[in-house]
């Protein structure tokens, strides 16, 4: 991490952003993955699961 120095002495923590995105599966909410963001974010996606997959395929006009 970098570290900045004031005039006063005192080291401070250079900012870096953070792993605070989260990406959930729209379907059935487990966590698919992280994001380095700066702040908290929450994104939807598709997990790999074949129930989701499918779920996903019929919402978007492929189950057929």
């Amino acid at each position: 991490m970098a570290q900045l120095a004031h005039q006063d002495g005192v080291i401070a923590a250079g900012t870096t952003p953070n792993d605070l995105g989260i990406v959930l599966c729209k379907y059935c909410l487990d966590m698919i993955g992280t994001l380095p963001t700066n702040g908290f974010k929450k994104l939807y996606g598709v997990c790999d699961n074949e129930k989701c997959q499918c779920e996903n395929r019929k919402e978007n006009g492929h189950g057929r």
